[in-house]
């Protein structure tokens, strides 16, 4: 009868393997499908203009060269450009290529996170970490752009790796993670220099939680001496190098904001509730006001997390390693979020949600602390623990929703170029003209229009209220029977002038087309 029992006992443990090594598989092939699922279905967008261009040269030497001539932030970021460039050269620039670069970094911060929870916490922790990630509707939209965000997210979770033999016990530690830790640091801040506020995050939630100085002392010596390389090519680069005086995308908008802004898009993206257009249009009440149930579950999801994360810490066992644990990556969460307030303040740049990209990985660490009944000093009620699970799995929901709404509802979609080249293709003859006003040429060329005419330098006219942008408009164009100037992203203009107001004053306007994405089409003819 004994017998009997172990066997059975046995059988009953292979099969919860097998069925949590399902589970694992499971989330892994979701996660890969969610990040190639439509790839090439919506157009490449401005920004992603951008990297084709700064990832574009003859050679090597020319590219770096290029690179650290660029005149806006962009230089500070040159370890993605230098990707995409071999990318470029091996594999050619297929939008399933370019965007695959960027998908395939996506769903490799899955395993790491993975492997990140179960180390630290064990496998019913690393499981809803692992779901957290893979749906998330953040995430996802990251992982389907040509920019660089999926790489950086890669990197940091690979530093957090590296950085958890810190939270485990002497014994589990490994005297190279140190050294690979400060390698990835570096390497991650030619990533981009923002991520020195993950870093630093790092760094002062090692100090704050775990109050070893000669632990600290041994790991970050090493990391601040490898990061001065990145240091040094930053602050000898061509050009300006304040931080306050580099072109990057101001924010004009009170600091409160954009805090909330991040929170909401980092929780759920940035497709969930109003678009962006919406947001940055006229009506922002109303477009917050007509997604006012959607932003109101989102609220009530988020308050309850956040009181269980409180209540979370109140009755686990402060003498317990997982209340450890748990200390070190809230600390990290609120001091990265403070950091990244911190770097807004002094640049004064536009801080929204992929800016703070790394807030990610503590939330998917930290969030399932609240599952885990069995480690709190006092036995949870059934009720609470139901709670936590609604909770969580109410998020993942609500990321669910926001990633239909990224596939499939258009207002969410980005500039569509390629839809525009279309139609400006359809329209160029011999006896017109046609201008893109403050958009992205390599995008025109890359979906096979030479001859739109690129009028950027005279937009930044405009914007800087130089009345003489319209004659020298006028002097390139010539004298055409039709004028077709397609102006990209006109919000941008409008704050400094009325492209319509500026334009009526040379041309007699025949139409506007509105109904490409971030795009007004206008139809002019001499007056």
């Amino acid at each position: 009868m004994k017998h009997m029992l172990i066997n059975q006992d046995k059988a009953e443990t292979a099969k919860s393997a097998q069925d949590y090594l399902i589970s694992i598989l499971a989330l892994f092939s979701v996660g890969l499908f969610l990040r190639f699922f439509l790839l090439t279905n919506q157009s490449l967008w401005f920004d992603e203009g951008l990297s084709l261009g700064n990832s574009n040269a003859s050679n090597f030497p020319d590219l770096m060269q290029g690179i650290r001539n660029i005149s806006n932030s962009d230089k500070f970021q040159p370890l993605y450009y230098i990707i995409l460039y071999w990318v470029r050269a091996f594999f050619g620039e297929s939008a399933i290529v370019l965007r695959g670069v960027s998908a395939a970094l996506g769903f490799l911060s899955l395993p790491v996170i993975y492997l990140i929870a179960n180390r630290l916490y064990g496998k019913r922790h690393a499981i809803w970490s692992l779901a957290l990630v893979t749906f998330s509707a953040f995430l996802i939209y990251y992982s389907q752009e040509v920019r660089n965000y999926s790489l950086l997210i890669f990197l940091s979770s690979l530093q957090l790796y590296f950085f958890s033999d810190v939270l485990l016990e002497e014994s589990e530690q490994k005297s190279y993670s140190k050294f690979l830790f400060a390698i990835v640091s570096a390497v991650n801040l030619f990533g981009s220099i923002t991520t020195a506020v993950f870093t630093a995050a790092l760094s002062l939630s090692h100090l704050i939680v775990i109050r070893h100085w000669r632990q600290w002392l041994g790991w970050w010596i090493p990391t601040a001496l490898l990061s001065l390389l990145p240091l040094l090519y930053f602050f000898t680069l061509p050009g300006q190098v304040d931080p306050t005086q580099v072109t990057v995308s101001r924010f004009g908008f009170p600091i409160f904001f954009n805090a909330a802004y991040v929170v909401y898009g980092i929780l759920v993206g940035i497709t969930y509730g109003p678009s962006q257009e919406q947001l940055r249009g006229s009506s922002q009440l109303e477009a917050i006001s007509s997604s006012g149930p959607v932003l109101l579950i989102f609220f009530l999801v988020t308050l309850t997390l956040a009181v269980l994360v409180i209540k979370l810490f109140f009755q686990r066992n402060n003498k317990s390693k997982f209340f450890k644990l748990d200390a070190f990556f809230l600390s990290l969460i609120i001091s990265s979020f403070i950091l990244g307030i911190v770097l807004a303040l002094v640049t004064h740049m536009n801080w929204v949600p992929r800016h703070s990209f790394y807030l990610w990985l503590p939330l998917s660490l930290l969030l399932p602390s609240i599952l885990h009944g069995p480690f709190f000093k006092n036995k949870v009620r059934p009720v609470q623990l139901s709670i936590s699970n609604v909770a969580i799995i109410a998020l993942i929901c609500l990321n669910l929703y926001s990633t239909f709404n990224y596939y499939f509802v258009e207002k969410y979609w980005k500039d569509d170029y390629r839809s525009v080249v279309h139609y400006l293709v359809q329209h160029q003859s011999p006896d017109n003209k046609t201008v893109l006003l403050f958009g992205s040429p390599n995008l025109l060329r890359y979906y096979g229009d030479n001859r739109t005419i690129n009028a950027n330098p005279l937009a930044w006219r405009l914007m800087a209220g130089d009345e003489t942008w319209l004659d020298k408009l006028t002097e390139i164009v010539g004298d055409p029977s039709e004028l077709i100037v397609a102006v990209n992203r006109e919000h941008t203009l409008n704050r400094h002038a009325s492209v319509e107001e500026a334009l009526s004053q040379a041309y007699q306007i025949q139409s506007v087309k509105t109904e490409f994405t971030y795009f007004d089409i206008y139809h002019l003819s001499p007056h």
